[in-house]
C-alpha cells in the first residue's frame, strides 16, 4: 500500500511512522530492535540523515528526522531493514512469523520486499513556529 503522505520538502523535518504488515509484533526481541537502531546509525553516518527522536514499538516505529533526500534514505532504510528482518527470522528459526507473512496475498513477494516491514509510511512535515 502506498502512503498518501508525501515528502514535499526534501530538506524538511518530518514525523515518520513505519508500520509492520498486519501489525505483526516483530520488534519484541533485542536482535530485531538492533536492526533498526544500527540501520538508523548507518543512515546518520553515511546518508546525511538527521534523527532527532525515535521510538520503536513491537510492531511499528516513529521518528522525527530529516535528510537531503529523505524519500531516498527512507526507501533504502525500509528495504535494508526488511531484508535483515527476514534473514534473521530465517536464521533463528522464527518460522511462525514467516508462515504468517506467506498467508497474506502476495506473501512470498512480501518476504522479498520492503513491503514486509512497512506497509504504511506516514510522513508529516513539522513546521518551525518561531516568530
Amino acid at each position: 500500500m502506498r502512503s498518501r503522505y508525501r515528502i514535499a520538502d526534501p530538506d524538511g523535518l518530518y514525523f515518520l511512522t513505519c508500520t509492520i504488515v498486519d501489525w505483526l509484533p516483530v520488534f519484541q526481541s533485542r536482535p530485531y530492535f538492533d536492526i533498526i537502531t544500527h540501520s538508523l546509525a548507518f543512515c546518520r553516518a553515511n546518508k546525511g540523515m538527521r534523527v532527532y527522536a525515535y521510538v520503536i514499538m513491537e510492531n511499528h516505529l516513529h521518528l522525527v528526522a530529516g535528510a537531503p533526500d529523505l524519500s531516498g534514505v527512507m526507501r533504502a532504510f525500509k528495504g535494508f531493514t526488511a531484508r535483515e528482518i527476514v534473514a534473521l527470522a530465517e536464521a533463528t528459526g522464527r518460522t511462525g512469523f514467516l508462515i504468517l507473512v506467506t498467508k497474506f496475498p502476495f506473501g512470498n513477494a512480501l518476504l522479498k520486499s520492503s513491503a514486509l516491514t512497512y506497509t504504511v509510511a506516514h510522513a508529516l512535515p513539522l513546521q518551525n513556529r518561531r516568530s
